[in-house]
C-alpha cells in the first residue's frame, strides 16, 4: 500500500522537492563529535533536571531528543509515549529497508546499463562486419540486435523498480518529517503533560 502511495506522490511532487538518494557519508569529525557529545550533553541535562524538584519531563531534554534523535522517536520515549515512539522506529526501519532495496535496484540498473553499452558496441562491430561482407556477420548482427532488445527491456524494468523504491523512501521520509513537525508544535504541551 505504501508503495502505491509513494508512486502517486512521486508523480505529483515537483522535481525540486524529490529527495536525492540517502547515500551520504558524514565527515568523521561530525560523526565522532555527535557520538561523543550527545551522551555527555544528555547526561548533563538529565542530572540538571534531577536536581530540580519537578515531576514532569524537562522541555530542554525533550527538545534535545527531538533534534538529535527525533527521526527515530527518542523524544517520544522520553515523554513516555512509547506507542508513538515505536511508530517512529518502524518508519525509520522502513526507511532504511527501502534505501537498501533502492541501492540494490540502482546496482542492478547500472549492471543492465553496462550490458546495454556492450551490446551496442557489439552491434556496431557486427554492422561493420556486414558492411565488409564477412562470413556469418548478418547472423551475429541479428543475434546482437535480439540481445539488445532483451537487455533494454530488463534495463527499463530495473529503472522502474529503482524509481518505485526511491518514491517509497521519499514518502516514508516525508511522513517522518510531518510527524516531527507535528511533535515540534506539540512538544511544550507534551513535556508539561508527561
Amino acid at each position: 500500500m505504501l508503495g502505491s502511495i509513494a508512486t502517486v506522490l512521486h508523480g505529483i511532487v515537483p522535481e525540486w522537492l524529490v529527495l536525492p538518494s540517502l547515500t551520504l557519508t558524514l565527515p568523521h569529525v561530525v560523526y565522532w563529535a555527535g557520538l561523543l557529545l550527545f551522551p555527555l550533553l544528555a547526561m548533563y541535562l538529565v542530572r540538571r533536571a534531577r536536581q530540580m524538584p519537578r515531576r514532569s519531563a524537562s522541555a530542554a531534554i525533550a527538545w534535545m531528543f527531538w533534534f538529535w534523535g527525533g527521526f527515530v522517536g527518542l523524544h517520544r520515549f522520553y515523554l513516555r509515549s512509547r506507542q508513538v515512539g515505536t511508530i517512529f522506529i518502524l518508519l525509520f526501519a522502513l526507511l532504511l529497508l527501502g534505501e537498501r532495496y533502492s541501492s540494490d535496484a540502482r546496482n542492478v540498473r547500472s549492471a543492465f546499463d553496462n550490458e546495454l553499452r556492450i551490446t551496442e558496441f557489439n552491434i556496431t562491430k557486427h554492422q561493420k562486419d556486414v558492411d565488409r561482407e564477412s562470413e556469418g556477420a548478418e547472423e551475429r548482427l541479428a543475434l546482437a540486435l535480439e540481445e539488445r532488445d532483451a537487455v533494454q527491456a530488463k534495463a527499463q524494468a530495473a529503472a522502474q523498480t529503482e524509481d518505485e523504491w526511491q518514491a517509497f523512501v521519499g514518502t516514508v521520509f516525508y511522513l517522518i518529517v510531518v510527524l516531527l513537525l507535528f511533535d515540534a508544535w506539540r512538544l511544550p504541551k507534551l513535556a508539561r503533560e508527561s
